[in-house]
Parts: C-alpha cells; sequence; structure tokens
C-alpha cells in the first residue's frame, strides 16, 4: 500500500490571518453590543427618573413671575423704506 504525501505549504499563516480577524471582529462586535446594552439602560433609567419626578411634582405649581414674564415677550419690528421710494439692498456704509 502506497500513501501520498500532499504538502500545502502557507497554510498556517493563512490559518492565524484568518483566526486574528475573527478574533477582532468578535471583540469589535461584543464592544458595540455592550456600548448598545449600556445606551438602553441609560435611556430607560434617564426615562424612569422623569416620570418618577413628574409624579413628585406637585400639580397646581405655579409658575414664577419672571418666567411668566418671559413667556409672554414679543418682539415687534417693521420694515423701513427708504424716503424716495426706490427699493435698493442695505446701504453701502453702516451708520
Amino acid at each position: 500500500m502506497q500513501a501520498r504525501q500532499l504538502q500545502v505549504r502557507g497554510c498556517l499563516p493563512a490559518i492565524v490571518a484568518l483566526v486574528v480577524i475573527g478574533a477582532v471582529l468578535a471583540a469589535a462586535l461584543t464592544a458595540s453590543l455592550a456600548f448598545l446594552v449600556v445606551a438602553a439602560v441609560a435611556g430607560l433609567l434617564a426615562a424612569l427618573v422623569r416620570r418618577a419626578s413628574r409624579l413628585g411634582r406637585a400639580r397646581n405649581e405655579v409658575t414664577p413671575a419672571a418666567r411668566r414674564r418671559a413667556a409672554d415677550v414679543t418682539i415687534d419690528a417693521e420694515v423701513v423704506e427708504p424716503p424716495d421710494g426706490t427699493e435698493e439692498g442695505p446701504s453701502k456704509r453702516l451708520e
């Protein structure tokens, strides 16, 4: 009985490279999933804190006068046309 021996050169470095690439991809995927879990937990915690603060707040809370005045402020503006009636752009120099 005769046996043939087949020798493949360069197979071990290719396998090592594939294992390293796989390990890097697995680490990146694991890290991204970990960050996703942390972000989801932080969002859930923020929602719970917001709901708890709404429940703890008095329902008939009075808005301070300064805040009420700031909310009522409006800005009035008017268009000033040149006296001779021409519609040109803004003047070239600042006055």
